[in-house]
C-alpha cells in the first residue's frame, strides 16, 4: 500500500501518561502524520462519536485507570466498525494476541512495530 493523502492520515492517540504521549505523538508527527491526542478514552470516543469519518486509525493504551483500551476498542467499533485500532502496553503478555479489534498489539517503546504497522496501513512510509 502507498501513502495516504494528508487528509486521510489523522491519528487519534490515547495514553493517560502524557509524557508518554507526548513521545508518541511527537514521533508520528515528524513522520508527517496529523495526530489528535486525549488522556481521557471517554473524550477521545465523544469525539469519535461527532466526527466518526475524521480520524483513520487510533492508538490506544492498554492500561489506562478509567477504562482499559480492549473496551475502548469495543466502543470504537460500535461508532465505526472499520477504525484502525493499535493497541500499544507496557506488558502485551496478558493480551489476546488474536483479538480481531487490533491491526497490531504493540510494546511500547518498538517504534520499528509501530513503524512496520504504520507503513502497512499507507501513514507512513518506510524511509520516513
Amino acid at each position: 500500500m502507498g501513502l495516504l493523502p494528508d487528509d486521510k492520515r489523522k491519528i487519534i492517540l490515547v495514553d493517560d501518561s502524557e509524557l508518554e504521549m507526548g513521545a508518541i505523538k511527537f514521533w508520528l508527527e515528524r513522520r508527517g502524520v496529523s495526530v489528535r491526542s486525549f488522556t481521557s478514552p471517554y473524550k477521545a470516543l465523544e469525539v469519535i462519536g461527532q466526527t466518526p469519518d475524521e480520524f483513520h486509525c487510533v492508538i490506544t493504551d492498554y492500561r489506562m485507570p478509567s477504562m482499559r483500551g480492549t473496551k475502548l476498542a469495543s466502543q470504537i467499533k460500535e461508532v465505526n466498525p472499520k477504525m484502525p485500532i493499535i493497541l500499544m502496553s507496557s506488558d502485551i503478555s496478558e493480551i489476546d494476541k488474536d483479538d480481531e479489534r487490533f491491526v497490531a498489539i504493540i510494546q511500547k517503546g518498538d517504534t520499528e512495530q509501530l513503524k512496520n504497522t504504520l507503513t502497512q496501513l499507507g501513514f507512513i512510509t518506510k524511509e520516513s
